[in-house]
């Protein structure tokens, strides 16, 4: 039987990004240890974020993963203003997500154009160019070549093709095997599925190191750093 714990917005500094939804499933399996305990949680909508692809990620984690549950509990969580990122650092990395489809020769690139904070994580329209074109080569020929984004990017993609819907690219992001992604919460879950991908990750080098994405100080992907338009492939 599950301990099941509800969520709310006061918990962890006000209501959670797609990648801070990764880090409680961290924290989940964390606390899982710690206790011998079952534990869920049940996280509405006013704990997050209200952009439409929040809640589909919420939903999908849900749907997906035992982590989450729709059930609401008697009781909440005692923590108050608790910084995910920072309880990762005595938890580890520990989350495990297990891909609901299998996976294909598909590459996936992931870029970064709007963040609104923490601008020194956003790419440059050339170094996104060069990553296309790396993987534009004919050795790459029988792969499905796909760009992830929200609306169309300015950069020259290719042999790309561009996908918008957000369920979409989870799937997309389930199947690759070459993985290619900037500091995102796409990142943070690419980082928590099972199974082998060739990823590497465009961090600019301002970032902050508890935010690095999962496993990636374990073998798990290449992290690469970029600062402005200084950047090397020589990773990929």
């Amino acid at each position: 039987m599950s301990d099941i714990v509800n969520i709310t917005p006061e918990n962890f500094g006000g209501p959670m990004r797609n990648g801070d939804l990764i880090a409680l499933c961290n924290f989940v399996e964390g606390w899982r240890t710690d206790s011998g305990k079952h534990i869920q949680v049940n996280v509405p909508d006013y704990a997050i974020q209200p952009q439409s692809y929040v809640i589909q990620m919420r939903d999908w984690l849900v749907d997906n993963t035992d982590y989450f549950t729709k059930e609401q509990a008697s009781h909440g969580c005692i923590l108050h203003n608790a910084n995910l990122w920072d309880l990762r650092c005595r938890m580890g990395d520990v989350v495990r997500i297990e891909p609901k489809l299998e996976q294909k020769k598909k590459i996936v690139i992931v870029p970064v154009f709007d963040a609104p904070y923490n601008t020194y994580r956003n790419w440059t329209d050339q170094m996104l160019f060069d990553i296309c074109n790396v993987y534009s080569s004919f050795e790459y020929d029988d792969y499905e070549r796909i760009v992830l984004t929200n609306k169309s990017v300015a950069s020259k993609i290719h042999k790309f093709t561009e996908s918008y819907d957000f369920l979409e690219n989870l799937n997309h992001i389930q199947e690759c095997t070459i993985y290619v992604g900037g500091d995102t919460g796409l990142s943070h879950f690419v980082g928590a599925l099972t199974g082998p991908r060739h990823i590497n990750y465009f961090y600019g080098s301002h970032g902050l190191v508890h935010t690095n994405p999962f496993y990636s100080g374990q073998g798990g992907g290449y992290l690469n750093q970029f600062i402005g338009t200084d950047y090397n492939l020589k990773n990929l």
